[in-house]
């Protein structure tokens, strides 16, 4: 982000597609698209802490907060959630403590475009 502010003209606009999602979702069908939410730091980074299946948990309002802190003016923002996750969240699924205070959109959410 700090690059994308560097080089964008003063009155420039920035647009992101952003995947929320669980990579390891899109070839294994079987698992949500936020099952990665119910490992811990030190579980995931067993799973994905290596440069080839990299993924972070950030969640929409994490990328929000960057982008505010990098000193971007959010414009337009959507945010995709995935039904599926949410009728899993309700059913019970299992979190990590480190997203219990996201809301439940919050963790639903799977795409997020920002300009």
């Amino acid at each position: 982000m700090k690059e994308a502010k560097r080089i964008l003209k003063k009155d420039g606009t920035a647009i992101h597609f952003i995947d929320l999602s669980d990579h390891f979702q899109h070839q294994n069908k079987s698992i949500t698209s936020i099952n990665f939410l119910r490992y811990s730091e030190k579980g995931w980074d067993n799973i994905a802490g290596n440069e080839f299946a990299y993924c972070n948990r950030l969640r929409a309002s994490d990328y929000l907060a960057l982008f505010e802190e990098s000193g971007f003016d959010v414009c337009r923002k959507e945010v995709r959630e995935d039904k599926k996750a949410r009728r899993s969240m309700e059913n019970g699924f299992i979190i990590n403590e480190r997203f219990r205070d996201y809301s439940v959109d919050d963790l639903c959410a799977t795409g997020l475009r920002v300009a």
